[in-house]
């Protein structure tokens, strides 16, 4: 094999190496509830179903589910309630001390609130993103999200493409 023919043969086997590694997405779910509409990448075989205020995502085996909505601020609280409430009646045990952490993801900034959990008596996932208010509406997004410890960091990489779609200027 001649010297430029192993080049393109190296640089596609890093090329499908790089594709192989990457989370696989497939359908793009454009969300309309908080002002001008955007698209959020959704892996594929992930569940996504309309909710009242945005909509409800689940991977194949359920071991994360997520809720998208678009409030206006003053729901914030109102509708962290109501995620605490659903959790609770799903045998959730939720700690009264939120971790809040401040980061910047597109150089949006976005508010991480880290739930201490436990269900059935082991450590679960618990989180809240919220995206500031958005340009020309008064809505925040809201991200509501509950998972297994295994699958939170398995599905790490899809998640973080996800949070990257919302967090949109």
């Amino acid at each position: 094999m001649d010297k430029s023919r192993f080049k393109v043969a190296i640089g596609a086997l890093g090329f499908l190496a790089c594709a192989l590694a990457s989370p696989v997405f497939a359908k793009t779910y454009t969300f309309t509830n908080a002002g001008p509409a955007f698209p959020i990448t959704i892996p594929d075989g992930w569940k996504v179903s309309p909710s009242k205020s945005g909509i409800e995502v689940a991977t194949p085996d359920s071991e994360i589910i997520f809720w998208v909505q678009g409030l206006a601020p003053e729901k914030v609280d109102a509708a962290m309630d109501e995620y605490i409430a659903y959790f609770k009646g799903q045998g959730v045990t939720t700690s009264e001390q939120i971790e809040k952490t401040t980061e910047t993801v597109n150089g949006v900034s976005v508010l991480d609130m880290n739930v201490p959990a436990k269900w059935k008596g082991a450590p679960t996932v618990v989180r809240f993103f919220m995206v500031g208010v958005r340009p020309g509406v008064n809505k925040v997004v809201l991200l509501g999200y509950w998972a297994s410890p295994e699958a939170d960091k398995a599905r790490s990489a899809e998640m973080g493409q996800i949070l990257t779609d919302i967090a949109r200027p």
